[in-house]
Formats: structure tokens, C-alpha cells, sequence
């Protein structure tokens, strides 16, 4: 099929290859170039896309180095990999299509609920609706009120019957002239007998014990005679720990007043100093400056301070010091066999 193309004012007629195969095994896709005429191409076996001349496209073949290269057979261990990468991706797919179309279906009247409750647009409050409000609210406590009226009515009437009890059995418990009809006896002790100095050891030794189970009891004389004179009048001279475990929890229930353990004495913020011997404190002495013993140009012995000996040169302060060997301020150690005699310089 010839295809006509006018180039300026000149008509030009060429072959259209779109579609087409070429005899190289070249793909003709489309036509990109009108002038010069070229054509986009698709290598068959390689997939490879270049552009063509169209003088060149019936000898062209594809330039690829990929496509020139020998075709290696599929060994049977990877195409039954690809087949199963395949059916796995089928599968997969054919799942999502699924819960899509579950979820499609679960959804298709469900509306999401707003968070929260749409803000209704802001109307100012006129005098009467705010009086009505202050109305309604006040009305709403007095139901409130005369609601909660017996409640409190039969509250106050039982805590007036316990405070009653409560005074009775205190009565019972601490009246010297009333005896208990409720006295708890126990069985160690129920028809026991025994002279008074061994009831009274016996006596002390369940106080101790009382006393280690009850480290708040603070043993007065108040505390002890509530606890002794109520067994005396009730005819119980002989208890063990558990009869006054059981008058001592009864006293507190009804509301009998113990005295209590007074309260540990704040620690004075004042500092404490131990009291330690009186330390020798001497003044020390007071050492001046160094000086040095030397002697002056007329011969004279005097002291001289260190910032005029600081002055001196090295051959002044040997003169005025008197530095010499003989003095023994040069003196050297001796080391080595010392100096030699005239005998042995050979000097006769």
C-alpha cells in the first residue's frame, strides 16, 4: 500500500509499513519521522524497540547483542516453578476478589457514625429561657429533696437506736453496780478453782500476753481497773488473754473511753553539740623572711635579707658568703681515686 505525504510543495509517495513485518523480523509499530521518513520498530524475539530509516527497513535487522544470543531450554524444575508462581497468583487474586466482594456486600448499607454529635450553630439565650431553666432546676431539688426526706428521716432514727444500744451495753460494761448477763466465760477456766496467789501469777502472765496481742493497750491505772473490775463484779477472778481479748474489743465497740499513749515529743530543731574537752589552741610562730650570714666589703659579719641576696651576682654572693671548698658549701662527693701525689706526678 502506497501512502502519499505532501513535503513542502512537493508530493512524496512511499510504502507504509505500519503493521507490518519486516523480512528481518522487525515489528513496524507506528511512523515517527515524515522528513526524513522513519518508522518505530519491535524486535519479535527480544521485545527490543528502535527507530528505522525507511530506506533501511527491509534489510534491517534487530542490533540487540541480547536477541543474537542462543536460546537456553527451560529445564523441567523451573517451569514447574513458574507454574506454581502462576496458580499461587491466580489464587491470590481470585482471594482478593473475594473479600472484596464479601466486604462490598457486608458494607453496602452501613453509614459511619460521626465521632462526635454535630456542633449545633450558637444561639444567644434569652432572659426567659434562662429563668425557666433556673426554674425547672430548682424544681428538680426539692422532688430531690422530699425524695431523699424518709431516707434521711430512717437514717437518723437508726443512728439514734445504735447510740441508744451503744449506751446501754457501755452502762452494762463499765457500771460498777450492774453485773453482765452477756459475760463471756471460757472453757479453760469455767469451774476452776485455785488459791489467790496462784490465780493472781496466772492472772499476770495473761496480761503480758494480752499485751504483746495488743501493743495500742496503754496500761494505766484507768485502762487496767476497766478490765480487772468488770471480772471481779462478774464473779470472774480467774481469765485467761482470750476473756480480755473479748471485754476489751466489747469496751471499744460501744465507744468506752481509753486513755490513750501520749504523743512521742517533737525533736527540738535546736542542734546539739557533744560536749568535748576545750581544744589547746596556741598561736603559731611567725617566721619571717629567710636570711642569709655573710659578711660585708670591710670584713664586718652581718645578716642579709633574700632580696639582696636575689641582687647579687654569682661571684658577688661566693665573695660575700664566703661559698668556697674550704667552707664546705662546694664540698663534692668522693668518688674516683682523689688526686694525685707530687711522688706521683713525678715532681720529686
Amino acid at each position: 500500500m502506497e501512502k502519499s505525504m505532501s513535503i513542502g510543495t512537493a508530493n512524496v509517495s512511499f510504502k507504509d509499513w505500519t503493521g507490518q513485518t519486516t523480512p528481518g523480523g522487525l515489528a513496524v509499530v507506528r511512523l515517527v519521522s515524515s522528513h526524513p521518513v522513519a518508522w518505530k520498530v519491535r524486535c519479535a524475539g527480544c521485545g527490543c524497540e528502535a527507530t528505522v530509516p525507511h530506506g533501511k527497513i527491509e534489510r534491517q535487522e534487530c542490533q540487540s547483542s541480547v536477541c543474537k544470543l542462543p536460546v537456553r531450554k527451560r529445564t523441567r524444575d523451573e517451569e514447574e516453578r513458574e507454574r506454581r508462581v502462576a496458580r499461587e497468583r491466580r489464587a491470590l487474586e481470585e482471594e482478593n476478589r473475594i473479600a472484596e466482594l464479601r466486604m462490598a456486600r457486608e458494607t453496602a448499607d452501613h453509614t459511619i457514625q460521626p465521632s462526635r454529635p454535630p456542633v449545633a450553630d450558637y444561639i444567644p439565650m434569652s432572659d426567659r429561657d434562662r429563668q425557666s431553666i433556673r426554674a425547672r432546676r430548682e424544681e428538680a431539688e426539692v422532688e430531690e429533696r422530699e425524695r431523699q426526706q424518709p431516707l434521711r428521716e430512717a437514717e437518723a432514727q437508726l443512728q439514734q437506736t445504735y447510740r441508744q444500744l451503744q449506751a446501754a451495753q457501755r452502762e452494762r460494761l463499765v457500771n460498777p453496780a450492774l453485773e453482765d448477763v452477756d459475760v463471756y466465760i471460757s472453757s479453760e477456766v469455767a469451774g476452776a478453782s485455785m488459791p489467790k496467789s496462784y490465780a493472781d501469777e496466772h492472772n499476770i502472765i495473761e496480761w503480758q500476753t494480752f499485751g504483746n496481742a495488743h501493743p495500742e493497750f496503754y496500761p494505766t491505772d484507768h485502762n487496767l481497773s476497766l478490765l480487772i473490775d468488770y471480772h471481779i463484779r462478774n464473779h470472774a477472778e480467774i481469765y485467761p488473754a482470750e476473756m480480755l481479748e473479748r471485754v476489751y474489743q466489747r469496751m471499744k465497740d460501744a465507744g468506752v473511753e481509753f486513755d490513750q499513749k501520749p504523743a512521742p515529743e517533737p525533736e527540738s530543731n535546736v542542734m546539739k553539740y557533744d560536749r568535748r574537752e576545750p581544744a589547746n589552741l596556741q598561736p603559731a610562730k611567725v617566721q619571717g623572711p629567710p636570711t642569709y650570714r655573710g659578711w660585708d666589703e670591710d670584713g664586718n659579719e652581718r645578716e642579709y635579707t633574700e632580696r639582696e641576696v636575689s641582687r647579687w651576682s654569682s661571684s658577688e654572693m661566693k665573695r660575700r658568703l664566703r661559698l668556697t671548698a674550704a667552707s664546705g658549701a662546694l664540698d663534692l662527693p668522693n668518688v674516683g681515686p682523689g688526686p694525685m701525689t707530687r711522688a706521683q706526678r713525678g715532681e720529686g
